[in-house]
Protein backbone atom coordinates (compact mmCIF):
# COMPACT_ATOMS: atom_id res chain seq x y z
CA UNK A 1 0.00 0.00 0.00
CA UNK A 2 1.33 3.44 -0.93
CA UNK A 3 -0.13 6.93 -0.55
CA UNK A 4 0.76 10.17 -2.30
CA UNK A 5 2.86 12.10 0.23
CA UNK A 6 1.02 15.40 -0.03
CA UNK A 7 -2.45 13.82 0.04
CA UNK A 8 -1.64 11.71 3.12
CA UNK A 9 -0.80 14.74 5.24
CA UNK A 10 -3.63 16.85 3.81
CA UNK A 11 -6.04 14.08 4.77
CA UNK A 12 -4.48 13.83 8.23
CA UNK A 13 -4.95 17.58 8.78
CA UNK A 14 -8.59 17.29 7.67
CA UNK A 15 -9.17 14.40 10.09
CA UNK A 16 -7.57 16.26 13.00
CA UNK A 17 -9.67 19.30 12.11
CA UNK A 18 -12.86 17.24 12.28
CA UNK A 19 -11.95 15.92 15.72
CA UNK A 20 -11.05 19.49 16.82
CA UNK A 21 -14.44 20.72 15.59
CA UNK A 22 -16.08 18.05 17.76
CA UNK A 23 -14.02 19.11 20.82
CA UNK A 24 -12.15 15.81 21.12
CA UNK A 25 -8.74 17.03 19.87
CA UNK A 26 -7.28 20.20 21.38
CA UNK A 27 -3.74 20.43 19.97
CA UNK A 28 -0.80 18.41 18.68
CA UNK A 29 2.98 18.46 18.40
CA UNK A 30 3.22 16.33 15.24
CA UNK A 31 6.34 16.86 13.13
CA UNK A 32 7.78 15.38 9.95
CA UNK A 33 11.47 14.54 9.65
CA UNK A 34 12.72 13.70 6.17
CA UNK A 35 15.70 11.47 5.58
CA UNK A 36 17.21 10.36 2.28
CA UNK A 37 14.75 7.55 1.55
CA UNK A 38 12.24 7.80 4.40
CA UNK A 39 10.26 10.10 6.62
CA UNK A 40 9.32 9.86 10.28
CA UNK A 41 6.09 11.45 11.42
CA UNK A 42 5.89 11.72 15.21
CA UNK A 43 4.57 13.68 18.14
CA UNK A 44 1.59 13.74 20.45
CA UNK A 45 -2.07 14.68 20.15
CA UNK A 46 -3.93 16.09 23.18
CA UNK A 47 -7.38 14.51 23.48
CA UNK A 48 -10.27 15.24 25.81
CA UNK A 49 -10.01 13.62 29.24
CA UNK A 50 -6.25 14.29 29.50
CA UNK A 51 -5.71 11.46 27.01
CA UNK A 52 -2.59 11.72 24.85
CA UNK A 53 -2.09 9.83 21.61
CA UNK A 54 1.61 9.35 20.87
CA UNK A 55 2.16 8.86 17.14
CA UNK A 56 5.27 7.40 15.52
CA UNK A 57 5.04 6.53 11.83
CA UNK A 58 7.99 5.56 9.67
CA UNK A 59 7.44 5.62 5.89
CA UNK A 60 9.70 4.66 3.03
CA UNK A 61 9.72 7.09 0.11
CA UNK A 62 9.09 5.82 -3.41
CA UNK A 63 8.19 7.16 -6.84
CA UNK A 64 4.59 6.85 -7.96
CA UNK A 65 3.38 6.02 -11.46
CA UNK A 66 3.28 9.73 -12.36
CA UNK A 67 6.76 10.39 -10.88
CA UNK A 68 5.20 11.88 -7.75
CA UNK A 69 6.54 11.01 -4.30
CA UNK A 70 4.56 8.34 -2.49
CA UNK A 71 4.98 6.99 1.02
CA UNK A 72 4.92 3.32 1.91
CA UNK A 73 4.14 2.50 5.55
CA UNK A 74 6.90 0.68 7.38
CA UNK A 75 6.72 0.75 11.17
CA UNK A 76 4.17 2.51 13.31
CA UNK A 77 3.02 2.90 16.88
CA UNK A 78 -0.08 4.71 18.14
CA UNK A 79 -0.01 4.70 21.94
CA UNK A 80 -2.92 6.12 23.96
CA UNK A 81 -2.19 7.09 27.57
CA UNK A 82 -4.13 8.81 30.28
CA UNK A 83 -1.62 11.51 31.28
CA UNK A 84 -0.64 11.09 34.93
CA UNK A 85 -1.77 7.46 34.86
CA UNK A 86 -0.96 4.64 32.42
CA UNK A 87 -1.37 3.25 28.92
CA UNK A 88 -4.86 2.62 27.60
CA UNK A 89 -4.04 0.90 24.30
CA UNK A 90 -1.33 0.73 21.64
CA UNK A 91 -1.56 -0.23 17.98
CA UNK A 92 1.82 -1.21 16.56
CA UNK A 93 3.94 -3.29 14.29
CA UNK A 94 7.15 -1.94 15.79
CA UNK A 95 8.55 -5.43 16.31
CA UNK A 96 7.69 -7.17 13.00
CA UNK A 97 10.21 -9.92 13.63
CA UNK A 98 8.12 -11.08 16.59
CA UNK A 99 4.50 -12.12 16.31
CA UNK A 100 2.89 -12.95 19.64
CA UNK A 101 1.85 -16.60 20.04
CA UNK A 102 -1.68 -17.18 18.77
CA UNK A 103 -1.72 -14.06 16.59
CA UNK A 104 -1.81 -14.13 12.83
CA UNK A 105 -0.29 -10.74 12.11
CA UNK A 106 2.52 -8.38 13.06
CA UNK A 107 -0.20 -5.71 13.34
CA UNK A 108 -1.37 -5.73 16.93
CA UNK A 109 -3.51 -3.87 19.41
CA UNK A 110 -2.32 -4.05 23.01
CA UNK A 111 -4.91 -3.33 25.72
CA UNK A 112 -4.03 -2.06 29.20
CA UNK A 113 -5.66 -1.40 32.54
CA UNK A 114 -5.24 2.40 32.77
CA UNK A 115 -5.24 2.25 36.58
CA UNK A 116 -2.39 -0.26 36.98
CA UNK A 117 -0.59 -0.17 33.63
CA UNK A 118 -0.81 -3.97 33.32
CA UNK A 119 -1.54 -5.45 29.93
CA UNK A 120 -4.96 -7.11 29.96
CA UNK A 121 -5.16 -10.92 29.79
CA UNK A 122 -6.82 -10.92 26.33
CA UNK A 123 -4.10 -8.67 24.91
CA UNK A 124 -2.61 -8.30 22.37
CA UNK A 125 -5.10 -8.95 19.60
CA UNK A 126 -4.41 -9.02 15.87
CA UNK A 127 -5.48 -5.91 13.98
CA UNK A 128 -6.36 -5.72 10.31
CA UNK A 129 -3.21 -4.19 8.90
CA UNK A 130 -1.94 -0.66 9.45
CA UNK A 131 -4.83 1.21 11.11
CA UNK A 132 -5.85 4.59 9.77
CA UNK A 133 -5.30 7.37 12.31
CA UNK A 134 -9.02 8.17 12.00
CA UNK A 135 -9.81 4.67 13.33
CA UNK A 136 -7.33 5.06 16.19
CA UNK A 137 -8.91 8.40 17.15
CA UNK A 138 -12.38 6.81 16.96
CA UNK A 139 -11.20 4.02 19.30
CA UNK A 140 -9.82 6.66 21.68
CA UNK A 141 -13.09 8.61 21.60
CA UNK A 142 -15.05 5.40 22.26
CA UNK A 143 -12.76 4.53 25.20
CA UNK A 144 -13.23 8.07 26.58
CA UNK A 145 -17.02 7.73 26.35
CA UNK A 146 -17.02 4.31 28.00
CA UNK A 147 -14.81 5.52 30.89
CA UNK A 148 -16.10 9.09 31.19
CA UNK A 149 -17.39 8.59 34.74
CA UNK A 150 -14.20 6.84 35.91
CA UNK A 151 -11.38 9.08 34.72
CA UNK A 152 -10.34 12.00 36.94
CA UNK A 153 -10.70 14.94 34.50
CA UNK A 154 -13.00 13.88 31.63
CA UNK A 155 -13.32 17.39 30.12
CA UNK A 156 -9.69 18.58 30.42
CA UNK A 157 -6.86 18.55 27.89
CA UNK A 158 -3.11 18.28 28.39
CA UNK A 159 -1.67 21.71 27.47
CA UNK A 160 0.20 22.03 24.16
CA UNK A 161 3.35 22.99 26.09
CA UNK A 162 3.41 19.53 27.71
CA UNK A 163 3.28 17.56 24.45
CA UNK A 164 6.47 15.93 23.17
CA UNK A 165 7.60 16.02 19.55
CA UNK A 166 10.10 14.08 17.43
CA UNK A 167 9.53 10.80 19.26
CA UNK A 168 11.61 7.76 18.31
CA UNK A 169 10.79 4.27 19.57
CA UNK A 170 13.04 2.10 17.40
Amino acid sequence: MAWPLKEYFQTLNTILGQFRDNDFVESDSLEIERFYDSIVHSGEIALQGRLVLTVVENFSLATGVDDSIVIVPDRYSYNLTLRGHNNVFRFDNSHPEFIHPGLSSEHQKHLFDWRTGRELPDSPVSSQGHPAIHDVLCDAREWHGNHFGEIPHPHEFVPQSQLRDSIQTW
